[in-house]
């Protein structure tokens, strides 16, 4: 990795904060406080949560933007930063918490978690004490100078891979399991195997009991029920435009991707209605409603 010594190192960008927290006051020891982790995949997620009196040791108190990681875990990719949503909550004293300044703490983790910057990672920590990555290590590694906005594409790049990667893997696991079905009802002969309209029904229910609080439509048409829908494929497609005849919000997005078409958009202008009408014209046409 001779080129990588040409490159700043990131620790020109990071503040480790040593300090640990234990509730003291009353109003501390009556509060209620986030236990965090970190896992292999980028990723901070809540623990459990304790009262202030409950708290046996000191922890380290974490803040939205900050960078937190497993030492130990460091060359598999334990990196994560900490979210709005567990800003002051608090993590084990045996991780170590470091402060980014001047760069996008995403950006630092994505490029951490990549598999060229785990084997360096993993370089750096061998022979060291259980193979710890420790903060004056961290500090030593090298990384690509970047500007707010190349910082931004790697990041946003990496999240679209992501959830690509999770709906194939939904769509994959969906497809066993219909597999499976045929296969058993083939066997055991009774017919009575779990039909793709029985699988659209129960999946539409739990898509609309689990979003009916949802306001974002990406939020809604990205939960993994609908995403299950999408991928029963064209078999799905009567069930959908039926649906579409009653309730023709959201439907849209799963028609397009199922059939790789979109007979409203040639419209001048597309109300939910309109673009409703020429689903159900299309559906028609191909002889998939009745």
């Amino acid at each position: 990795m001779p080129a990588l010594k040409t490159l700043p190192e990131i620790g020109d960008h990071l503040i480790e904060r040593k300090g640990k927290f234990s509730p003291v006051s009353d109003e501390e020891i009556d509060a209620e406080y986030s236990i965090l982790s970190v896992s292999n995949d980028g990723g901070i997620s809540l623990k459990n949560i304790v009262k202030g009196e409950d708290i046996d040791q000191k922890y380290k108190m974490v803040y939205s933007g900050d960078i937190a990681y497993n030492p130990m875990r460091a060359n598999v990719g334990s990196f994560g930063v900490v979210s709005k949503e567990y800003d002051g909550g608090l993590i084990s004293p045996d991780y170590f918490v470091m402060r980014p300044v001047g760069i996008n703490p995403d950006f630092i983790v994505t490029l951490l978690n990549t598999p060229y910057y785990r084997m360096y990672i993993d370089v750096v920590t061998t022979g060291s004490i259980r193979d710890r990555l420790y903060p004056d290590a961290l500090k030593r590694i090298h990384i690509p100078n970047l500007d707010a906005a190349q910082q931004a594409t790697i990041y946003n790049v990496s999240q679209r891979v992501d959830q690509d990667l999770n709906l194939a893997i939904t769509y994959a696991a969906d497809c066993r399991n219909q597999i499976n079905d045929r296969v058993q009802d083939l066997i055991v002969g009774t017919g009575q195997g779990s039909t793709v309209t029985e699988r659209f029904k129960a999946l539409s229910a739990e898509w609309e009991h689990a979003t009916a609080h949802l306001s974002s439509y990406s939020d809604i048409v990205s939960h993994p029920a609908y995403q299950a829908i999408i991928a029963l494929g064209s078999a799905a497609l009567p069930s959908i435009l039926d649906r579409l005849g009653h309730e023709p919000m959201f439907w849209f997005s799963a028609l397009e991707r199922i059939s790789g078409e979109n007979p409203a958009e040639n419209l001048s202008t597309v109300s939910v209605e309109e673009a409703a009408n020429a689903w159900l014209a299309w559906g028609e046409q191909n002889g998939l409603v009745n």
